[in-house]
């Protein structure tokens, strides 16, 4: 079972996305912003990260470039959700973009694509 590490800090948002993954036989993890996520990529090793890049304390830019310089999470894939235009990303490598509002059928898609392209690397679980 895949795990994946939810980073958004609208609760609501979050809870649902963690149920729907949950749903469809996925291990959901919560984390409400870069530093949360950065502590958790840590500890949990999760196999994919959708991550939020508005969020207070340490938004989704800040939280790409960390992780970007860890090397023991760095190969962690990153699917981006956002109401900001993909040139926010300029820089930083993901693995997918969701632009918000996004339909749950596309998020599935998604994380099921990066998911599959990590495991052809080697690296998922």
């Amino acid at each position: 079972m895949s795990r994946i590490l939810v980073v958004e800090d609208e609760d609501i948002l979050a809870a649902t996305l963690c149920e729907v993954l949950e749903d469809e036989g996925y291990e959901a993890l919560y984390a409400r912003n870069g530093q949360d996520a950065l502590r958790l990529l840590a500890e949990k090793s999760p196999d994919l990260v959708l991550l939020d890049m508005m969020m207070p304390l340490m938004d989704g830019t800040a939280f790409l470039t960390a992780k970007a310089l860890d090397a023991t999470i760095q190969h962690v894939p990153v699917v981006v959700m956002t109401s900001a235009s993909r040139s926010v990303l300029q820089g930083h490598g993901v693995a997918g973009f969701l632009a918000k509002p996004f339909k749950l059928d596309t998020l599935l898609d998604v994380v099921s694509g990066a998911l599959d392209k990590d495991v052809a690397r080697g690296r998922g679980g």
